[in-house]
């Protein structure tokens, strides 16, 4: 598939011709979660990473109102309100605003200021950047309802999946082509808010599914799929370790001010974890089992040296690693713990996995990786 190159900018990317979008038409979509099965944080430096999307999925139903105004509906998180398309923008633009100052300033400190508890944050930000593509002097009502089996912070690309199925469902019932192209860069605009410097590896990991390997931006960083019908694959199976005390922007801010004290230590594990994914991704191809299980070992070296996984899960990934398997985390980790998310573990014969002790009382996330992507669907 090609993906065409788009400019940049806010509110929108680009804009078509006027249009009145007193017509909303009924539109059900859904996104996968994802797993970064290697190079988290390196790939926010421009490094290689390899991520699958998941068989767990988020939903959004979007539908025309008689009522002013825009429903948001978010069953998981028990939270529904109307807001008008105005409330929406401005508080859209607020926040792009202190992203701006976050980006000149890329601190942990100055993440916490674009942070938000609101159960509706991602939906207004993903609303907001919907509507920037439609140029009208008209208020526009419509439902906007969401599901979703997706654990919100556990390395699952929640926020990616979410602001991905609003702009694509919320365009398509407002009568604009919602080509995934579009869709990938609108959702990186509310993924920078939501995480500060996001890599782009979630938004296109739950827009195009499979399984998908990053190249190194000095080579263009261009996305290649890659067969998600590696026998090897199947030797994944993630856990839930719980949610991390700090979100996926405060760590990664907290890496790169590692990396501004440290340089040389930081980019050495750098380049330890680029190693890894390289060798990971060789691994899986080849169809070595035995390699699969030194590449994910060598991935969590790094990132306990990184300073992201906490004591709790490196104990678990070290008795796990005494049983024969491998084990790592998935996502940007954590750094007090006791959880850190999404705990990705392989092994050549992923049924013994389940009975292991160091994993008892741990929810199995998912078991099936390389899945499809983002679907929308008109519904008349």
């Amino acid at each position: 598939m090609t993906w065409p190159a788009l400019t940049s900018g806010w509110p929108g990317v680009g804009r078509p011709e006027a249009l009145a979008f007193h017509v909303v038409r009924p539109v059900v979509g859904s996104a996968p979660g994802k797993l970064i099965l290697a190079g988290e944080h390196s790939v926010v430096f421009g490094r290689p990473a390899l991520v699958a999307a998941t068989d767990l999925r988020l939903e959004v139903r979007v539908e025309a109102s008689k009522r002013p105004g825009v429903l948001l509906d978010l069953s998981e998180m028990s939270y529904r309100g109307v807001e008008s398309l105005d409330e929406i923008r401005r508080y859209a633009e607020s926040k792009r605003r202190l992203w701006r100052a976050y980006s000149e300033d890329p601190t942990a400190e100055s993440f916490v200021r674009l942070e938000s508890d609101h159960p509706a944050h991602l939906v207004r930000l993903a609303v907001a950047q919907a509507v920037a593509r439609l140029e009208t002097d008209s208020e526009a009502s419509f439902d906007v309802r969401v599901s979703s089996s997706l654990p919100i912070g556990s390395g699952l690309g929640s926020s990616a999946a979410l602001g991905a199925t609003v702009i694509g469902a919320v365009l398509l019932a407002l009568g604009e082509e919602p080509r995934p192209s579009l869709i990938e860069k609108l959702a990186l605009r509310v993924e920078e808010i939501q995480h500060g410097r996001p890599s782009g590896l979630d938004t296109a990991a739950v827009v195009r599914g499979g399984l998908l390997w990053r190249g190194n931006t000095a080579d263009n960083g261009s996305f290649v799929g890659l067969s998600s019908e590696l026998p090897a694959l199947r030797g994944f199976v993630a856990f839930d370790t719980g949610q991390p005390p700090e979100t996926t922007g405060t760590v990664v801010s907290w890496v790169t001010e590692r990396r501004r004290r440290e340089p040389a230590v930081v980019d050495r594990l750098l380049s330890d974890l680029e190693a890894g994914t390289c060798d990971l991704r060789v691994a899986l191809e080849r169809r070595a089992q035995a390699e699969v299980l030194r590449s994910v070992r060598a991935l969590h070296s790094a990132l306990v040296a990184l300073g992201v996984v906490p004591p709790r899960i490196a104990e678990i990934v070290d008795s796990i690693e005494k049983l024969g398997g491998a084990a790592k985390i998935s996502g940007a980790g954590s750094l007090q713990g006791p959880s850190a998310g999404s705990l990705l573990v392989y092994h050549p014969q992923p049924e013994v996995v389940r009975s292991w002790e160091a994993l008892r009382g741990l929810e199995i996330l998912t078991a099936e990786l390389g899945c499809e992507g983002l679907r929308l669907e008109a519904l008349g």
